[in-house]
């Protein structure tokens, strides 16, 4: 091979494991991108859950609340009635 020929070559390789390099790391930035989006997804879907717990929580409080006062109008029915 001339030395032209052996330059060219030794340039073309270098280009083609570039290429490969560059298209590899494209890869695994949509594969990182990818698994980003999925981890938002799974944070809005538990901080969906913990609103949910949160509300079930206040309502659970409340019925809580109401048969307190149910039971202290049944007792004092109880003494009135007596």
């Amino acid at each position: 091979m001339s030395f032209d020929t052996s330059i060219a070559f030794s340039i073309m390789s270098s280009v083609a494991f570039a290429s490969i390099a560059w298209g590899h790391m494209q890869a695994q930035m949509r594969s990182l991108k990818e698994r980003v989006e999925e981890m938002r997804s799974e944070k809005a879907s538990m901080e969906k859950l913990e609103g949910f717990e949160d509300r079930i929580h206040d309502k659970l409080e409340t019925l809580e609340e109401r048969i307190s006062e149910v039971r202290q109008e049944v007792i004092l029915l109880k003494k009135n009635s007596y």
